[in-house]
């Protein structure tokens, strides 16, 4: 039996929903900031937002403080009654994108327009979103080479909501918010190829061409854009390294705070990175990359996991353990196939893996569940 490409990636995609289904919840934070942005657009709308505010469980006197911050769920709930007013939720989430401008953004915003390079500016949003918003996992790769420098480069997002409408409107925001800062840094949208978004297309997908004067995708892999980074060496022309260098020094420190005023966030550490890993199943994270997703550095990342005995060495192990036999136990694809699916190197390493966990062999463990 040979399986497809998009068979596998059909069956990874389920049981992944599954395994993170399963998991406990763990907690989010969101910088006041955003709720605030939100509120005084939905107040230019004439919208009661206090009764939004109440809905969410979030405080009218905490956004006054700058510093301060909300839990995922606060956050999903004023979003889930934002998008049940009137009858065009879409509208709302790329109007509320419009209005985070790149300096709204903080000590990142700054950080960002001043990096010498977009590789550079890539990595510090990477690095530092979290800071702002843990709700929202941020990736970028390389596409082709030519002397050494990327022909394109594509940025991808998670969006770490349950409800599929507030997944959308944080998805639609981060989009609206992205052309929005690309046009006030260049004056245009050239350089931009598409954006791609994983959700069904919508019935009024008409407004996405008036808010982008670029190619929007649905139905795709996964939520990103892709563009030419020549597009922002203009911009780098410009960079300042001194304001640059204080800027990201203030957003380590920021997140030196935060990371102080939440010790209860290392119980989920764990959880943290078996979810990462199993939203890339088959082509996993390494270290490194969720380190950087998490918004640390590995040495960090490494330096927690040994103050709770583990290592994520052995996670990765046990994220593959859960999808290899679940694998054995649903489908009937070849050892071979499950093997590379997962990737390992060769059949011979899976199934001493198989044996390692379960004492059997594929075909033996594959004989008993059945």
């Amino acid at each position: 039996m040979v399986t497809n490409g998009s068979e596998q990636q059909r069956w990874l995609d389920k049981t992944r929903e599954t395994l993170l289904s399963s998991s406990q919840a763990v907690e989010f934070h969101v910088s006041v900031n955003y709720v605030t942005i939100l509120i005084e657009f939905l107040q230019g709308e004439n919208i009661d937002t206090t009764a939004l505010l109440k809905l969410a469980a979030i405080e009218t006197s905490l956004l006054k403080d700058p510093k301060a911050s909300i839990d995922g769920s606060q956050y999903e709930n004023l979003i889930l009654a934002t998008v049940k007013i009137g009858d065009n939720p879409i509208l709302w989430g790329l109007e509320y994108g419009r209005r985070l401008t790149v300096f709204r953004h903080g000590l990142l915003g700054y950080a960002i327009m001043s990096s010498a390079n977009i590789i550079d500016a890539l990595s510090l949003a990477a690095k530092y979103i979290q800071g702002r918003n843990s709700l929202i996992s941020f990736n970028f790769s390389l596409i082709g080479k030519t002397d050494d420098k990327p022909e394109r480069v594509s940025m991808g997002f998670d969006v770490n909501l349950d409800n599929i409408e507030s997944c959308r409107f944080q998805i639609d925001a981060i989009f609206s918010a992205l052309i929005g800062v690309w046009k006030e840094m260049l004056g245009n949208s050239d350089g931009i190829e598409a954006f791609y978004c994983s959700f069904p297309e919508p019935k009024n997908a008409g407004l996405y061409k008036k808010f982008f004067d670029v190619p929007v995708l649905f139905d795709q892999p996964r939520n990103c854009v892709v563009f030419d980074p020549k597009a922002f060496e203009a911009i780098a022309r410009q960079s300042d390294p001194m304001l640059h260098s204080m800027a990201e020094q203030q957003c380590k420190t920021l997140l030196e705070e935060i990371d102080k005023q939440q010790p209860e966030r290392e119980q989920g550490l764990e959880l943290d990175i078996r979810q990462l890993l199993l939203k890339s199943p088959g082509n996993f994270l390494t270290q490194h990359q969720v380190a950087q997703t998490m918004g640390i550095t590995a040495r960090t990342l490494t330096r927690r996991l040994t103050r709770k005995d583990l290592s994520f060495k052995n996670i990765l192990d046990d994220v593959r353990k859960q999808l290899a036999l679940q694998c054995l136990q649903t489908t009937e694809w070849s050892v071979d196939e499950i093997a590379a699916m997962l990737n390992y190197s060769d059949a011979s390493n899976f199934s001493r893996a198989v044996k390692r966990w379960t004492g059997k062999t594929p075909g033996q463990f594959r004989q008993d569940k059945s």
